[in-house]
Order: structure tokens, then sequence, then C-alpha cells
């Protein structure tokens, strides 16, 4: 079945190209997965050393401060450092004119004794170092007797590089700039700065000056010297590309407090940075990191989505953004666009990026010139993993179970050896006797005018097909999960290096038991026409790799290259029994699904500051690939006699068949972005300029196969009232039985291309002062052919559509900065919808995915929208945010699914009137601090969207849907989340409890007078807990689906499906080394 990957275009698409059948697969495909490895290998072939010298050399740093009564330092301290694991003495030294020690030990466990001239006689409680971190230890020694206070601040490198990835490069880094004084005004010179649960640390100067480059959140600083009294300065805010002053002011040693008593900061790990990114941002965006992920415990891209404000999450993949759907939502990595797996759709599937190789994810609400003109609801942009400042290395491994699953009996069938690590696509490949004896012609009989096959011929084809379709019982395993992490920073030739690697595997099942009732009209009266029962039993198999590195050539120019390739694997047996009207008895319908989508990518860019008028430029390069793989999907029907009281395979054209899908979807995307500071208008004062170019190709094949019934043993009860194994058996294959046919469609298959190619001019200038403009125009040109062609028929004119425009896209946004921490925006923009390629082609097939029949339009036009906001933003502390929202969105020729009045319902495409979106959205972020000091390691986290929209479908006697004037399908009125977290910084403990709900949308457009199909709300509870248990080790548990709120569809009031997904349970354990 690897047909697809071995075939090559005939034809350059493109104007004046030649009319004819295309082959599926684009052109270059192979030569991409070749340079995707070429250039991953001089990336990965490094990695492999300094992965292994990781291990081996894992350290932390500790850092030891003696202060007397006074708080004056203490020097020339005897400073031991005990191993007590090993029974031994790891380090020693003295405390110099600052009372400071340092050392750099092994990750562990520590105890310190501290002595003098005259022993103090102080040891302290174990104090970890953790691999990659930074402990700080501080010692006041009280004049007058009494026990020494110890603080101990330990930085571990998981803390901390959540903190600094987040930040990004050095880019989005702020500064502290500072200035030392004693009271008379005169600089101090000589003191230590450092930065507390932070590696950094300056020196004042001779005029008492220093400064630190840090990225955004909030620090404390602490301050030494010999002469003066120890001080410590907290709650300094860093934003990005920004530089907060302080001037200090020390007291000399005598006049210095008696008492000197130092907390252990909480340090702000990505959600404070990110919200800084956020606040700093010219249009409305929502934000999501690493650290917030983790504490809600969200496994893939999807799930996590699912939490930020306006975004609801349908299908377990696809987000829906302020009510619009996934047509009507956008993905980036990196900045750069995404091919899509799926064969009828324009979207990424976002459960195929596991949380593990993210760092962040953002959501742009607002359209901007700098962003693709393709802009609906929202743009996602996810930001994977950046190489490290520290060493680090982490390995974590979970056990899930799943009530009415886990153990349970559930349906399967024979596999392949590998199906267990998502690799099956091979074990069930198209024989290569059929593929080859296919590769010009249909499988077909042939007759008197000669082609064809002989009916010799087709029985032996026929029984070269395995013969597997059985199904059997096994228990469900439980889930597994299995991730690992390692990076370090490098040093090549005087440049700063960096490289990181990440892994991720995962085994989840799932069964499912529904109860389905499919209604009619009657009248005015819906009533049930087919009742079924459905199990269905599956496997997901999940693969992921990250492959960073970075190299920083000087202060002002940077280069980065990232590799990330994703797989999933789903396994799932269905079947389903019950009453059919139509037959006017029962039926048993089993299908075998086997599917592998796979997303690879190649991701290079840099970063440079040139002396012409200080730009920076921005360049990206990234080639991409997406495949779906379905081979050998069976499905096959079996008829209750009610006379014999026997189930008999069906001789309907469904009776029995075996599909070959494959896709291929290629992706080039290349940028490049200008920004020129105007400090003469103001400090935020900006020019971008930038240019970009998207070269996109995809092929999708599908064959099609079955049994014929053709003689009298095809009809033999005692045959055909046998499991499918036994039916199709080589004595039974032949003219006098089962005959194989092929029956692929003229329309199964297309292929296409697409370029996009954009340039923009965006500027950000003052108003009036705190008053702030962000405009600019975006200008796109867009040209796409779609084909569809018979695959055997190479002299037959394709069905060809071509789409060609020119849009001007603008977009403004004006931001009141009302102080430091409130901001008002006002935003409005122009953007497009336009149809992909299955949309405005002429291709009718049964859609790989299941459900109704599907038909392009090649007569769909893009669609125009015009956007609006307005939004209030407040910021009261770092790593909070409390904001409110009005948007709303008009519609111009949107595309919308309508359904063809045809034997067969039939979904297809076409323009609508207009359509009109409006909502209101309220955020809160808060630690709990504010209410009382004791909460202060308490926080609550809450979002609502309100939403409403209106779709008008022309008045037309084509489409036979039951509403033409609707809310959008999949759009809820409303959304709901709710957070309440503990994290506590000192002991590394975090908790939350996560809540979830949506109301009620539209799943499916009803026809024929049939009302729509609703989801209805279904609430969601989980909850997530993590306890370092010493060593480097965290445990954690997870619920989730806690309510295990029934699953439920219903049609004019009545229940069309319902389902429970069962509650769930996990235990993971992850060590830092």
């Amino acid at each position: 079945m690897t047909r697809l990957l071995a075939t090559r275009w005939r034809e350059p698409y493109g104007p004046g190209a030649v009319a004819g059948p295309r082959p599926v697969t684009p052109r270059g495909a192979r030569p991409l997965w070749v340079l995707l490895l070429i250039l991953g290998l001089p990336v990965l072939v490094p990695s492999r050393a300094v992965a292994v010298g990781t291990l081996e050399r894992e350290s932390g740093r500790l850092r030891v401060l003696i202060f007397g009564g006074d708080g004056a330092p203490l020097p020339g301290q005897r400073v031991t450092v005990d191993d007590p694991e090993h029974a031994r003495k790891a380090a020693s030294a003295v405390t110099d004119e600052n009372g400071a020690a340092h050392f750099t030990l092994p990750a562990g466990t520590y105890v310190l004794a501290i002595g003098g001239t005259e022993t103090v006689g102080t040891f302290t409680p174990p104090i970890p170092v953790p691999a990659g971190g930074s402990t700080e230890v501080l010692i006041t020694v009280p004049d007058h007797g009494g026990a020494p206070r110890v603080a101990v601040e330990s930085g571990g490198a998981s803390a901390r590089g959540v903190r600094r990835e987040a930040g990004g490069d050095s880019g989005s880094r702020g500064r502290i700039a500072g200035r030392l004084v004693d009271p008379e005004g005169q600089p101090v010179a000589g003191a230590r700065i450092f930065v507390r649960g932070s590696d950094a640390e300056a020196e004042s100067d001779a005029e008492g000056k220093f400064v630190l480059s840090l990225p955004p959140g909030r620090y404390e600083l602490t301050i030494v010297h010999s002469e003066y009294g120890t001080q410590t300065e907290a709650g300094i805010v860093v934003q990005p590309n920004r530089t907060t002053e302080r001037v200090l002011t020390l007291e000399p040693t005598a006049s210095a407090l008696p008492v000197f008593t130092v907390l252990a900061p909480r340090i702000e790990g990505s959600t404070t940075a990110l919200l800084e990114e956020r606040k700093a941002a010219s249009a409305v965006t929502e934000t999501l990191g690493a650290e917030e992920m983790a504490q809600a415990g969200d496994s893939d891209a999807s799930s996590a989505l699912k939490r930020v404000t306006g975004v609801t999450l349908v299908g377990g993949k696809y987000v829906y953004v302020r009510g619009l759907g996934e047509r009507y939502s956008s993905t980036l990595l990196n900045g750069a666009t995404l091919p899509s797996p799926e064969p009828e759709k324009r979207a990424v599937p976002l459960d195929m990026f596991p949380t593990d190789v993210l760092d962040s994810i953002v959501v742009h609400k607002t359209y901007a010139p700098n962003l693709p003109g393709e802009f609906g609801g929202g743009t996602v942009v996810l930001r994977t993993r950046t190489v490290p400042r520290t060493r680090v290395a982490t390995f974590s491994a979970s056990l899930g179970a799943l009530a009415g699953t886990t153990f349970q009996s559930g349906l399967s069938y024979q596999g392949g050896p590998t199906d267990f690590l998502g690799f099956g696509a091979a074990y069930r490949a198209l024989p290569r006797e059929i593929e080859e004896a296919t590769q010009d012609q249909k499988l077909a009989e042939g007759d008197l005018f000669g082609g064809g096959f002989t009916a010799e011929e087709l029985e032996a084809l026929g029984e070269r097909f395995p013969n597997r379709w059985n199904t059997t019982r096994r228990p469900l395993p439980p889930a597994v999960g299995l991730s690992g992490t390692v990076g370090t920073p490098l040093e090549l030739g005087g440049m700063e290096a960096g490289v990181l690697a990440s892994l991720n595997y995962g085994l989840d099942a799932q069964r499912l038991d529904k109860d389905a009732t499919y209604y009619t009209v009657a009248g005015e009266e819906v009533v049930p026409q087919n009742v079924y029962t459905f199990e269905e039993s599956e496997k997901k198999v999940t693969l992921a790799g990250l492959l960073t590195a970075g190299l920083k050539l000087s202060e002002d120019e940077s280069l980065h290259a990232t590799f990330l390739l994703d797989r999933i694997s789903d396994d799932e047996v269905r079947v389903y029994e019950g009453y059919n009207d139509d037959l006017n008895g029962n039926l048993r319908i089993t299908r075998l699904k086997w599917v592998e989508r796979t997303l690879g990518l190649l991701h290079l860019g840099g970063d440079h500051r040139l002396p012409f008028l200080d730009t920076r430029l921005e360049w990206h390069y990234a080639g991409s690939l997406s495949t779906r793989v379905e081979p050998d999907r069976r499905e096959y029907r079996y008829d209750y006699e009610e006379a014999s009281g026997r189930w008999r395979i069906s001789d309907r054209p469904e009776g029995n068949q075996r599909l070959f899908s494959d896709l291929l979807d290629q992706n080039h995307d290349l940028g490049a972005d200008a920004t020129v500071p105007l400090p003469s208008l103001g400090e935020r004062a900006t020019l971008q300029v930038g240019l970009s170019a998207i070269f996109k190709a995809r092929g999708v094949q599908t064959r099609r196969f079955k049994f014929e019934h053709q003689g009298p043993k095809s009809y033999d009860p005692s045959i055909i009232s046998q499991d499918p194994e036994q039916i199709f058996v080589p004595e039974n294959i032949d003219r006098d039985g089962f005959q194989l046919l092929e029956t692929t469609r003229n329309t199964d298959n297309y292929s296409g291309t697409k370029d996009i190619q954009a340039a923009y001019l965006m500027a950000t200038l003052p108003v009036v002062e705190a008053l702030e403009l962000m405009a600019g125009l975006r200008l796109e040109r867009f040209h796409q052919i779609t084909e569809t062609f018979p695959l055997f028929q190479p002299e037959a004119e394709p069905e060809r559509s071509v789409i060609e425009t020119f849009d001007p896209l603008p977009a403004a946004t004006l931001t009141y900065r009302a102080g430091e921490t409130l901001l008002l925006r006002a935003a409005v923009g122009r953007s497009v919808n336009r149809p992909n390629f299955f949309e405005a082609s002429d291709v009718l097939q049964s859609p790989v995915t299941g459900g109704f029949d599907l038909k392009g339009n090649p007569e769909v036009k893009p669609a125009t929208l015009l956007h609006g906001d307005l939004r209030v933003e407040w910021y009261p502390d770092a790593g909070e945010s409390m904001s409110l929202a009005v948007f709303g969105k008009t519609f111009y020729d949107p595309i919308e699914t309508t359904v063809l009045p045809t034997a067969q319902p039939t979904v297809t495409f076409a323009n609508a009137d207009s359509a009109l979106v409006a909502g209101v959205e309220i955020e809160v972020r808060r630690h709990l601090g504010f209410a009382h000091p004791a909460l202060r390691d308490f926080y609550v986290s809450g979002n609502a969207t309100f939403v409403h929209s209106r779709v008008t479908l022309p008045d037309s006697g084509t489409f036979v849907q039951t509403s033409r004037d609707r809310p959008l399908q999949g759009q809820s009125p409303w959304a709901v989340n709710l957070q309440i977290g503990y994290d506590a910084p000192e002991s590394g403990v975090r908790g939350s409890i996560v809540f979830h709900a949506f109301g009620p949308r539209i799943a499916q457009v009803g026809a024929f007078g049939l009302p729509d199909t609703y989801e209805e709300p279904v609430p969601l509870l989980d909850a997530v807990a993590s306890v370092p248990i010493g060593g480097g080790f965290t445990l954690g548990v997870k619920g989730r689906n806690l309510l295990d709120s029934p699953v439920v569809y219903t049609v004019g009031g009545k229940v069309a499906m319902r389902y429970r997904r069962g509650r769930g349970i996990s235990l993971s354990v992850n060590k830092t080394f």
C-alpha cells in the first residue's frame, strides 16, 4: 500500500498546465523526507554524546551566605559539605569578604557544617541540590548566642527551566538596571547582587551601577557588601524588551537592622512570563504555558486548549475559537503553517502534539497583518520547547486505569506484531500481487471487447487477500506513558549553543457502549426509524520526538533548528446491531479499522540585529509532511432471518468491503520579518515589514474492493450463515461463489496545489501619551488548483477547479495603557476564509472517516470576514490577570455545509448569504494571597464565554436542510472553565481541580424536515496533584472525568445517542537527574 509514496507528478501545476490525470503523490515528497533526515542528522549525532555526558556529569550549584546578627556578612567562616548518603565529605570552603561560599556538586542531598576560628557549631537540615539547578542557603548568626537561622532556597532545573524557556530568546528578555548608594547618596562599589531562585548575579561598579538580564517575571534581589547591612528588594517586575530601573540605598553595618530574615520567594514560572508577553502585545491574545498545562494535567494540545477563554473542543481534537468551526481556526507551529492529515478537512488535529514537547500555546483572537490572511475565530500558535540554559535530564512514566475499559473484555482482531508501537500499516498492506496487477487497470472481469481480468485471474487475486475478518475478545490494556528529555548548553568556538531532545510514547485504550436511535419525520412528528446498540473498542498509540538546537553567533545573531516527528495510530473495532426500518428486521455491521497519522517538520530560523537603523531581522523556513494511511479497513454486514433464526452475510452493496486509503500533504513555508525601532516617535514605536511564501501540495488515493455474490455458493444458507473467515476461504472464491471486484469510484481520488505569496507593512506608533496604535496592511495572492481524476483512465479529462484571488487585508488595534496594570484595547480587521482542496473539487465520495456522502462544489468561493473587538485587561500582580471582552464578526458569503436532495443524503458546501457572531468573554487568574497571607500558595483561574451566532442560507430548492436560519454548526452558546489550585514553591507540592462545561451545539444539520442534532452539555471535572518524594523523584496522581456525566445527542428533544466515557485515574513518577 506504499504505492502512494512511489508515484510522481506527470505535469507541473499552474496556469497552462496540461490537463490530464495526476498521480497523487506531490512532487518532491521523497526528496523532502530525505532533506528532513539529512538536515536533522547533524543535530542528532552530537546530541547523543551530549546526552551521555549529561547523565555522567549532571550537577548543581550551592551558594552559602553567612551573616552576623547585625546583617553584615561574616567572612572567614569554614563551610563543610557532608554527603550523608555516601558517608563522606563532599567539599569545603571559606566564606569570602561578602560572607559567600560557592560549590558545584553532584545532584543530591547534603548537610552543612559551619565553623571559623571559633566554631559556630551549626549543622543544617538536609539541603537538596537539584540537577542543573541552584540552591541558596542563608545563615544568620545571632550576636548573643542562640541557634542560627537557616533559610534554604532551592531553584530546581524544572522550575527555572520552564521560566527561562518561556522567556524565549534574548529578544524577549528584560533588564534590571540598578544603582546602589549610601545614605548620603554616594555610590557603593563592589556589592554583590544575587537573584533569588536564579543563577544570575552581578557586581556594582565604581558608580554603584549594575545590570541584570532576565526573562520576564517577578524577582527578589539580595544585595551583600562587607561594610553594609545585607538588604533584600522584592517585587521587581521584568517585562520583555524593557528596562526596570531601581535606586537602592544601603545602610552601614552600625545602623543596619538588628534582625535579618529572608523568606523563600515564589518562583514564577512560564505563566508569569506569558502574561507579561500578553500584556506587552499589540493585539488581543490568550496564552497557555507549560507550567499551566502541567498544573492541569493536560496530555496534549487539544485537551489543554479547551481551558482557554473562548475555546471549545470538538471531536477530541479540533478547536472552535469563539464559536467558529475548525475551518475558521488555523494552526501554526513556531510561526509556520502546517499540513493536515485529514482527507476532508483543512484542520490540523491537535491531539497530535503532546504537551511534553510544547513550551507554550498562544491564541491570537484579533487579526494582525503579520498573521496569515485566512483568519476566522483565531490562530493557534504552538511553540515547541527551546534550548535550556542549564543542563536538564528528566524521565517520567505513568500508568492509568479507566473504569469500564481497563482489564475489561473488549473487541479485538488479529493484528500485527508491532501494533503496540503504532506501526501496523505494512502488516495490512494491499497484497503485492494485486498492486502489481492493477498498475494501469481496474480490478474487474473482462468482457467481449477485451481488457480486464479473466475469472481465473480474479480467483487467484481474491485468494491473495489475507482472510482476517473475525473479531475476538481480549482484556483491554491500561494506559501507559513514557517520556524523556535531555538537554544541555554548549560552547562551540567561544559561541553559546545548546541542544535538547525529547521522546514521548503513549498507549491508551477505550471501550464505549452506545445506545443510538435514528429518527425520521412522520407528518410533523419525529419518530424512531433505526435503533442500534454500539460496542466500540479503540487503542491509540502516540509517538513523538523533538530535537532542537540553537547557536548564538554573537549578542546580535542567533540560529535555531527544530525537528519534530509526531505519530498517532488508532486501532478500532466497532460492532453495531439493531432494528433497521428499511430491512424491516435486525442487522449487524462490523468494522475493523487501523489509521496511522504522521506529521514531520523541520524548522530553521534566525534572528539578526542589523546595524542599519538597528533593524531586527527574523527569518524561517519550515518543510513539513503529513500523511494519513488507512490500510485494509474491513466492513461487513449480517442480516437476521426470522424464519431460520440465523444471521446471514448480506448481499447488498455494503455486505462486505475492504478499503485502502492514503493521503500525503506537503508544505513549504518561507518567511522573513524586519522590525525597525523608531525611538524618535516613542519607546515602543516600531515599523515592521515582512514577506512570506507558502507552497502546498496534496494527494489522496482511495481504493475499494469487495467479494461480489456470484454463484450458488454465495447464496447457500449453510455457507453465508458462518463467520466471515469461514465464508471467504479459497474454495468459496470463484465464479460459483464470491468473486473479487474493485468498486473504486471515479471520484475517489484527487490532488491539488496551493500557492500563497504575501507581503505586509505594519507600524506601532504612539498617538498621545499612553495611547498606542498598531495598524497595517497585508497583501495576499492566492492560487489553488484541484483536480479530480479516475485512477485508471489516463486519457480522461480530469475535473479541475481553479481559484485565484488577490486580497488586501487591513487591521488596526488601539491600546490605551492606563498605568502599569490596566489596558484597554479596540481592534478591527478584515480577513478571508477560502475553500480547501476537497471543498473546491468535484469529488463525490463516502468519507474515509465515516458519515454521509461528501461532495465538493467547484462553484464555492472564498468568504470575507470583518472583525471587531473591545477588551479591558487588568494585571493586579505578576502572574495575575483579569479581562472582559466584547467581540463581533460579520461574514459575507460564508462557506457552510448543506444537504442535497438525493436518494442517499449528500453533504456539500455552499456560500450562505451572511452570518453573524457576537459574544462576551470574561477571564480571571489570581493568587489568593490578597485575601489572607495564609492563602498565598492557592490560586484560582476561570473564564466564561457567551456567544450568539446566526447563519442565513440561500432560499433555494437545491438544498433540503430543515433550518435556513440557525446557529453555526458546532458553536456552543456558552462555555465555562474553572481551576482551583495549590502551588507551594518551597515544598514543590502542587495540586488543582479543573472544571469544564459547554452549552448545547449542533452536531449534525437536519434535513427533509428532521430537526438539527444537538450535542448536549457534558460537565467535566478533573483533578491532578504532584509531590516531591526525594532523590529527584516526583510522584503524581491524576483523576479524569470524575463526574462521568453521560454524553447525550438529541433530535427534536429526543435522545439520539447516549454513552459514558468512564472515570480515569493514573499514577506517574518523574525523575530529574
